[in-house]
């Protein structure tokens, strides 16, 4: 399984601009106008860094009051010492607001269902990236330009560690239509740390193509490593070390943004269509059916469960 895994990611990646070639214009113009979007949002993130070093997770999110963003941090937090017991679920949501004190009713704060949680974890991720580069400076200084992007791309697997087991299930409710959008703006800004960390201030149309290969590279070999059984993931990092230097180091960059788009958007199609299969081994554990009820067990939970749980703590 796992050759077959590697083969067909590895297609994915080095096929794509090519079966691009084949797709309509009319499908062609909009896959790159959603990708161009994503990667829109991750420069306009870029364009305010200078104004703030760090961001506080999850602040996309709906307007709320000091308190409420607060207690939904504080429950978030909590919640990821359950995840490798309950997943990425409403029951370990559930459960971490009863860890810190609140009635399990809590997790109705959290409209949107696992998903918060999903978010929660790629923006701390992204925070924790962040200052492991800044602490870094002088070291990636010292580094080529394809060093510093494999560094960056395997500091931000290797936060995956702890959750390894369970985060098949938090890709898959990444890639869901509703949730996809989210999930690529992420990743958009992911591929923007790190290549502002390697040097890059490209002002021109490379901008988009070096970020919208890095995050499909990035992608790929996240999908790679959940099927990684090598001792410390040694197969996963000669994976990545091979994306990168045979896209990057070796002038294999598209000409023109729009095949970078497409590439990367079948990239990520790619692996948002994979990721579900390799969730099916949760259902041994009884995590994955819990997935398919979230949206009907957040429907039945009132507005005012945030209200009771303040009040009830008081």
């Amino acid at each position: 399984m796992m050759a077959s895994s590697r083969g067909f990611i590895r297609r994915s990646v080095f096929l794509a601009t090519a079966l691009a070639s084949k797709r309509s214009t009319v499908h062609t113009a909009s896959v790159s106008f959603k990708v161009f979007q994503h990667l829109q949002v991750a420069r306009t993130f870029a364009q305010n860094r200078l104004q703030s070093t760090q961001t506080t997770a999850g602040n996309e999110e709906r307007p709320q009051s000091e308190s409420s963003v607060d207690l939904e941090q504080r429950i978030l937090a909590k919640t990821m010492d359950n995840v490798p017991v309950h997943g990425w679920t409403v029951e370990a949501l559930a459960a971490g607001a009863i860890d810190l004190g609140y009635p399990s009713v809590a997790h109705g704060m959290f409209s949107r269902g696992a998903i918060e949680l999903v978010d929660y974890f790629m923006d701390t991720c992204l925070n924790k990236l962040r200052e492991t580069l800044i602490n870094n400076t002088e070291k990636l200084q010292a580094m080529t330009v394809a060093e510093r992007l494999k560094f960056g791309v395997r500091t931000r697997l290797e936060m995956l560690e702890p959750v390894l087991a369970t985060w098949p299930q938090g890709m898959a409710i990444g890639a869901f239509p509703q949730n996809a959008p989210g999930t690529a703006k992420r990743l958009a800004k992911l591929s923007d740390e790190i290549w502002y960390f390697a040097g890059d201030k490209s002002t021109d149309l490379s901008w988009y193509t070096k970020r919208a290969i890095l995050s499909a590279i990035y992608a790929s070999t996240e999908l790679f490593m959940l099927n990684d059984k090598s001792p410390n993931r040694q197969e996963t990092w000669e994976f990545l070390d091979r994306r990168v230097d045979e896209t990057i180091s070796l002038g294999e960059l598209p000409q023109n943004l729009n095949d970078a788009l497409i590439m990367a958007n079948i990239g990520l199609q790619s692996v948002f269509s994979a990721v579900t299969s390799l969730a099916g081994p949760l259902q041994a554990k009884n995590l994955w059916p819990v997935l398919a009820s979230d949206s009907f067990k957040m429907a039945r939970v009132k507005t005012s469960s945030a209200a009771t749980c303040a009040s009830d703590k008081r």
